[in-house]
């Protein structure tokens, strides 16, 4: 289990194209956006096109990780029409439970 509390900043990212490639596709998408100083300490995550796994992709002094949450049933209610953004623990909680905060925000 990953203990969220060790990063700083989330981020996620509307891409949905990386999931054919392995962990370099993500390690290249999140060096061209950011550098060696803010990718440390921080969370980045995609979303497959069908909405049924996210990626967690992070860097610590010990190596890269990238780890996968799929669900057995239904999609994960995120928010596709956004490119990269930071976001909150809490919205990753979200997330992951499928509560569309994007639209509660709206109203």
């Amino acid at each position: 289990m990953i203990d969220y509390s060790i990063f700083k900043r989330i981020y996620y990212s509307g891409d949905t194209n990386l999931f054919r490639g392995g962990i370099s596709s993500f390690q290249i998408k999140v060096r061209a956006f950011f550098d060696e100083k803010d990718i440390e300490g921080s969370l980045f995550i995609f979303v497959g096109k069908s909405f049924k796994q996210i990626k967690l992709y992070y860097e610590t002094d010990k190596g890269t990780w990238l780890t996968t949450y799929r669900l057995r049933r239904g999609k994960f209610a995120y928010p596709a029409n956004l490119e990269t953004a930071k976001i909150t623990l809490e919205q990753l909680k979200w997330i992951i439970e499928g509560f569309d905060f994007v639209e509660t925000q709206k109203e």
